[in-house]
This record gives C-alpha cells, sequence and structure tokens, in this order.
C-alpha cells in the first residue's frame, strides 16, 4: 500500500454500516467484496503514479494488439 508519508498517498476511510444493511458481507460473497476493493485501491495506487500508469496503458496496448492478431479484430465480424 502507498507510503502514508509521501505526497498523494491514499489515505482510506472506514465507515460502519448497521448489521440490517451489512448482510452481504457476511455471507459467501464477502471474500469477492474484498477482492475487489483491494484491485480498486491498487488501481488508484496506479493512476496516482505517472510512471506506473503509462507503463501499464503501453503494456495493455500491447497485449490488445496480440489479441487482435491471434483472434481477429472485433471489426471484422
Amino acid at each position: 500500500m502507498a507510503d502514508p508519508k509521501k505526497k498523494g498517498a491514499l489515505k482510506v476511510s472506514v465507515v460502519s454500516m448497521p448489521k440490517s444493511e451489512n448482510a452481504i458481507s457476511s455471507g459467501p460473497d464477502k471474500w469477492q467484496i474484498e477482492e475487489d476493493m483491494r484491485t480498486l485501491l491498487r488501481a488508484q495506487e496506479v493512476r496516482r503514479d505517472p510512471k506506473r500508469f503509462k507503463a501499464a496503458k503501453k503494456l495493455a496496448s500491447e497485449r490488445l494488439q496480440e489479441m487482435k492478431a491471434a483472434f481477429g479484430s472485433a471489426d471484422s465480424k
């Protein structure tokens, strides 16, 4: 996670919800919700780091070209 001493560090607040509204967090989907939250936090960290964001976008573009070469463009249908 981001270093809280660095400029632009991610700050997270936790808000408790009443039990009646929080039923899903105790069910079998809890792990998915927690994983989604971690994914969103990581995405935020990447977006805030210009070097990482640029590298990720470049790789995504390269992978897209690979997929188009392997399977053809969606426009060709």
